[in-house]
């Protein structure tokens, strides 16, 4: 036997192998550089996780369990309004910073976290379309590309559009309705239908026909489960958007396409595919993008907003009595079809809107910070410096609950704060109201969400009372860059007027 002493010479008596060397230099590197990072940059100063000084694999590791809507609140309640969560990456609770970050006109352009959101596919599914491209008005952190694309299709999103797309929400709602009475006092998953209707809406909407989501009962096109995987996807590769190009692409939406991208004349969102129309500002290419993320972000966050307004109300009974009274009252006076809320009468229900407003300001689709970069110049942010390229964002699972803005019961639920309140507070309360976005980014789907929440809510609470179902006392939640609920089940039970 080889004594140990004569092993240990032999191996160090001869000359390192190259893998060795080459991985004893990469990790000499890696923590030169991570030593760097964390502490001789201009953040060393910024409270937050110790981890997350050094890598990015910690807010990754801390995405990845699906608690945003809680998650970044906890955040700034341990280490205050300013928080370091990644090497480069900071988060605020801070209203004057918030108006710097997303003020028209700013120069906090977005940050590459949005590229893991963006569209692929292998090969357009149609002979003479272009393919989907990464780029798309979402995900885009051009400016100028944004304006111009945003500008060319703003018309078909704006408030005098509504009336042509109202008798196509009026259709979904009122088979929703139906569907409901058919399953009187059982046990179903409102959370489920809420979906339904939105995807059959938003299909009405942009293709003039729907996707058979109500008419079924059943995920028809076998796309939510996929969606909301993809965002489980973004979320968290968004925290490291380099690796995006080397792992998913969107290639299931490519059968989804094929079906239905050919649009009915009556829709009223035919101008944006017709270039003269839009004084040909847009290409092909530009109206595919435009159209994927018309359906995407405009079915999941309009039923995740649904859920969220019934659900409040369920929870908060003095609440729920006192919008169905408000209902009940506008019915009597004549004001509602016998079949449908009219849009313009419902906007002008105080308690409506209010309750509305308040489920979103509660509960955010997108609880997850809105990142932008720090320009040329850096950033002063309650005494801290944040160096160029840093990426920094306000939360609206954050700012939403803010109690100068909103009042020291912020975390209530309480639709009255948007009734009983003076102008300068409601301007305010606006202002930092962040659940469709802000700035020149806001949503431009909004007036859409809105005239679908407006008619199906006053016409669910109109016809029903609703009853929860379900085995456990609160919703549960996947909380990732959506904050989506699941298994909501409640029985619908048919009131007797």
């Amino acid at each position: 036997m080889v004594p140990l002493h004569e092993v240990a010479d032999r191996i160090f008596s001869s000359p390192p192998p190259m893998w060795f060397v080459a991985l004893l230099a990469v990790n000499v590197v890696w923590l030169a550089w991570t030593v760097r990072v964390a502490y001789l940059t201009r953040l060393r100063s910024v409270p937050g996780p110790f981890l997350a000084k050094f890598t990015r694999l910690w807010i990754v590791s801390k995405v990845a369990q699906g608690q945003s809507h809680h998650f970044y609140r906890k955040l700034h309640a341990k280490y205050g309004p300013v928080v370091r969560i990644a090497p480069d990456k900071v988060i605020l609770a801070d209203v004057v910073a918030a108006s710097s970050l997303y003020s028209v006109g700013t120069q906090f352009y977005k940050s590459d976290y949005y590229k893991a959101f963006g569209i692929e596919m292998a090969q357009s599914p149609l002979p003479d379309m272009p393919n989907p491209t990464i780029l798309n008005l979402f995900s885009t952190r051009d400016l100028d590309y944004h304006r111009r694309v945003k500008s060319a299709i703003a018309p078909a999103y704006a408030i005098a559009s509504l009336k042509q797309m109202e008798p196509f929400v009026d259709t979904c709602a009122e088979l929703f309705v139906e569907q409901m009475r058919k399953r009187s006092g059982e046990v179903i998953d409102i959370g489920s239908w809420l979906q339904y209707y939105a995807f059959d809406v938003i299909g009405m909407i942009t293709f003039s026909k729907p996707f058979d989501y109500l008419d079924s009962g059943t995920d028809a096109l076998a796309l939510i489960e996929p969606l909301h995987g993809g965002i489980i996807y973004a979320s968290i590769v968004g925290q490291i958007p380099w690796l995006h190009r080397f792992l998913l692409g969107n290639t299931y939406l490519q059968t989804f396409l094929t079906r239905y991208t050919p649009m009915g004349k009556a829709s009223p969102l035919v101008p944006i595919r017709k270039k003269k129309a839009m004084n040909e500002r847009l290409n092909e290419q530009q109206v595919v993008d435009t159209l994927f993320m018309n359906v995407l972000a405009g079915s999941d966050t309009t039923a995740i907003t649904l859920r969220a307004v019934l659900y409040m109300l369920i929870k908060h009974p003095e609440a729920y009595k006192k919008l169905q009274a408000e209902i009940d009252e506008y019915e009597a006076a004549g004001k509602f079809a016998k079949s449908a809320v009219p849009f313009d009468v419902g906007k002008q229900m105080p308690y409506l809107k209010a309750a509305i407003k308040e489920s979103m300001r509660i509960h955010p689709g997108v609880p997850m910070p809105l990142e932008r970069l720090v320009p040329a110049g850096g950033m002063e942010v309650l005494g801290y410096h944040l160096p160029t390229r840093t990426a920094v964002g306000v939360a609206p699972s954050v700012i939403n609950y803010n109690k100068e803005i909103f009042g020291g019961d912020a975390a209530s639920f309480r639709p009255d704060r948007w009734v009983h309140c003076s102008p300068q507070q409601l301007s305010a309360m606006d202002r930092y109201f962040f659940s469709f976005g802000a700035g020149p980014r806001l949503c431009i789907g909004k007036n859409i969400a809105l005239l679908e929440m407006t008619k199906l809510v006053p016409q669910l609470l109109r016809h029903f009372d609703i009853e929860w179902a379900s085995d456990h006392p609160e919703w549960q939640i996947s909380g990732y860059w959506f904050a989506k609920p699941k298994d909501m089940f409640v029985k619908m039970i048919p009131r007797n007027k």
